[in-house]
């Protein structure tokens, strides 16, 4: 294989990589507060606790230390009949999850009965891209609890950004052993057209059930410019050698 060839596909894994890095600004499992004691705090994420509720007013989103750094904020807007939260076997009978890479984030969550979730994120880069995720379990053994009549969860951009590609979620009731892909979640990309961009989260759950488990809220950079300037260098270089080869035959 000729070397330029070589440095290309291997200069190339190192580019989609550094495309695809996430720089979290959020990264929140929301947990209960009467069951903190039996809880456990998705290893690498912040907990956020709630009351069991109906707790009046808007939710203020804790941030990570990068979140904090970028001077972003983020709330949920407040629920007409107040937020509630579910969470722990002997408290409100919910079970673990095993077998998933994201465990401890679907075992508890806050929710919503009025069917939608709005988000307001403030202090964003004009012209920044961005990704939020969503989970949305109960894990409630008893029934089905606010998953009962199961539904999606459509993710939107209100304003203040321009929409780049959607996901819509699942609502699910599962516990023990499981797999990633059993657990639908809500994916929202979107380029930031303002500093303040609103955004929703819509159930189809047909009482208007909307448990979120946990939410990821990430900065999506650029490919970095040096990586991008060395394989213009290499191409170069190739097209040298080749030059050089044919004069040569």
């Amino acid at each position: 294989m000729p070397r330029f060839t070589f440095a290309v596909l291997v200069a190339s894994p190192l580019l989609l990589f550094t495309a695809s890095a996430h720089s979290a600004l959020i990264q929140v499992d929301f947990e209960n507060l009467s069951a903190v004691a039996e809880e456990q705090t998705q290893a690498g994420w912040d907990s956020q606790l709630l009351a069991d509720g109906p707790v009046v007013g808007a939710i203020d989103i804790a941030l990570t230390s990068e979140g904090i750094a970028n001077g972003i904020g983020a709330t949920i807007d407040d629920d007409s009949d107040g937020w509630e939260s579910r969470g722990g076997l002997s408290f409100h009978q919910r079970a673990q999850v095993s077998g998933t890479s994201f465990d401890d984030l679907v075992e508890d969550f806050i929710a919503t009965r009025d069917g939608v979730a709005n988000i307001t994120f403030t202090g964003l880069t004009v012209g920044g891209k961005y990704l939020l995720e969503a989970w949305h379990n109960d894990s409630y053994t008893l029934n089905a609890g606010f998953a009962a009549g199961a539904g999606s969860v459509t993710p939107s951009v209100n304003s203040g950004g321009f929409l780049l590609g959607s996901s819509a979620g699942s609502i699910t009731n599962l516990y023990g052993a499981q797999t990633d892909g059993s657990f639908g979640i809500s994916m929202l990309d979107f380029t930031a057209t303002a500093s303040t961009v609103s955004v929703s989260l819509t159930s189809s759950n047909p009482s208007g059930f909307l448990p979120i488990s946990a939410i990821r809220f990430s900065a999506v950079p650029e490919p970095q410019a040096p990586l991008i300037s060395l394989l213009g260098v290499l191409g170069l270089l190739g097209a040298a050698r080749r030059r050089g080869k044919s004069l040569r035959d």
